[in-house]
């Protein structure tokens, strides 16, 4: 090969100098390269040396080894490696597989094709130099095939048998998810009873990370209805159903009651308190039932007390009977009771509310007020002392007079009266429907005069004399 050394060298004794050999990638074989090199000086007599130099280039060292799984499965991905040698570049090759991750040292292969795939990596160093190739074989096993079989339709609370089928060969474990709602979930052929729509997943696995997986999806179908609200009557009555679903065919039972049982919203007028059952099948068979109570409560009749008559100012009660709750109008004491006071000023009608469970009656009761005609005991009047006088009222039927000294009769409306002294005779007076009034007049007492016409005197005819009398008070004549 080509060498280069620097010369001439000068010096004395012992001199040296610089051999250089560049080499060329493939230039590296077993045997050593040789280099002769002569060396002459210019003594007297001139000497020269011979020397012969022995070189060995070696080659690029290649990876010792990849690791990786010897044995996998079709289709998957597996990862291999090799050791990691600084400045160097690795040039890998897969034959039954494609590189999907290539990080250098590392790399991912899908494996594609069954049989034997191989691995082949060659390092290349700084210089562009590429070392021998290693190789590692991999088995690859075949995927098994695997269906999950058809999806499936069930009703709401129904129970599906799902069928799968693999190619696989016995000693591979089945695994579904989920695996909730699920009998016999470590086989082909589980039950599953989904409360919703559900898509299972199964999985058979041959080990060493071979494994098929497929899916089905088990769709639940859950129609919609709705009997409504419970609901109350009163007996003799009828009430609207209020039905609702999804479309399907719906039928009440019992149709007792019903004015037509296969339509949602039926009026029905049971006899007694009744369950009403709103049933629906869709058009895929599946059935959903849903209930509501129609609550007959007995009809009921109010009772009230008679009407009746008041006096002015008094108060009446009424009275109520029959449901269990009240209400009064126009204004009682308490518009709730079933006894309320009333105290109206002129006559009035009140009517009474009454609710038992969903039944309703109404009464009235009139009032009558009796305004009492003015009761008149008469005018003030005065007597002189030692006299009567009769009194004379008006307006009552029935009277009774006070203070009852110094009087004839108390229970007449003209009595005589002989005070001694002035004095109030106060009357109280009832009509015919026993209403009160009272009145009174003044009796007042004038005592007597004291008169005195004098002496007796004598005169002669034809003569006059005059009288001296007197008197306390009043006029004399």
């Amino acid at each position: 090969p080509n060498a280069t050394i620097n010369q001439p060298v000068t010096g004395l004794d012992t001199v040296s100098t610089e051999f250089c050999w560049t080499t060329a990638c493939g230039q590296a074989q077993n045997l050593p390269y040789q280099f002769q090199v002569s060396v002459m000086d210019n003594g007297c007599p001139p000497k020269t040396t011979n020397s012969v130099y022995q070189i060995t280039v070696n080659s690029v060292a290649p990876p010792s080894s990849i690791t990786g799984d010897p044995v996998v499965c079709q289709f998957s991905t597996d990862t291999y490696t090799t050791q990691n040698i600084p400045n160097t570049t690795y040039n890998w090759t897969i034959t039954g597989g494609n590189i999907v991750v290539n990080n250098g040292s590392s790399i991912d292969i899908q494996w594609i094709a069954p049989g034997t795939g191989t691995i082949s990596l060659i390092a290349e160093n700084q210089f562009g130099c590429l070392s021998d190739p290693i190789t590692e074989d991999v088995t690859v096993t075949i995927a098994p095939n695997t269906d999950a079989g058809f999806d499936t339709t069930i009703c709401f609370g129904d129970t599906a048998s799902l069928f799968a089928t693999t190619d696989a060969l016995p000693g591979f474990t089945t695994t579904w998810t989920p695996s909730t709602n699920m009998i016999n979930g470590t086989t082909l052929t589980p039950d599953v009873f989904p409360t919703d729509t559900t898509k299972y997943f199964i999985t058979v696995d041959l080990g060493g990370g071979c494994f098929a997986l497929d899916s089905i999806t088990v769709n639940v179908n859950i129609p919609f209805i709705s009997a409504g609200v419970d609901t109350s009557i009163c007996s003799g009555d009828s009430v609207q159903l209020n039905g609702s679903s999804s479309i399907g065919t719906s039928i009440w039972t019992p149709a007792i009651g019903l004015s037509d049982e296969a339509i949602l919203n039926p009026f029905a007028s049971p006899m007694v308190t009744t369950e009403y059952i709103l049933t629906l099948i869709d058009g895929l068979g599946c059935s959903i039932a849903d209930t509501m109570n129609v609550i007959v409560d007995q009809a009921f009749t109010l009772t009230t007390s008679n009407d009746t008559t008041i006096c002015l100012g008094d108060c009446a009660n009424l009275l109520a009977s029959g449901a269990t709750s009240y209400a009064w109008e126009p204004t009682v004491n308490d518009s709730t009771l079933s006894n309320p006071t009333a105290c109206p000023t002129t006559t009035e009608t009140y009517f009474v509310y009454g609710a038992a469970g969903s039944c309703r009656d109404t009464a009235q009761i009139t009032v009558t007020v009796n305004a009492f005609t003015t009761l008149e005991a008469g005018l003030d009047v005065a007597i002189c002392e030692g006299d009567s006088i009769q009194l004379n009222a008006s307006g009552a039927t029935v009277y009774l007079w006070t203070p009852a000294d110094s009087i004839t009769n108390i229970n007449i409306a003209n009595p005589f009266v002989f005070p001694s002294n002035t004095a109030e005779y106060i009357v109280t007076g009832l009509d015919g429907l026993g209403c009160a009034d009272v009145d009174s007049v003044t009796v007042t007492i004038h005592p007597l005069s004291i008169v005195d016409a004098g002496e007796d005197t004598t005169i002669c005819s034809g003569d006059s004399v005059q009288l001296n009398g007197s008197s306390s008070i009043g006029t004399s004549i």
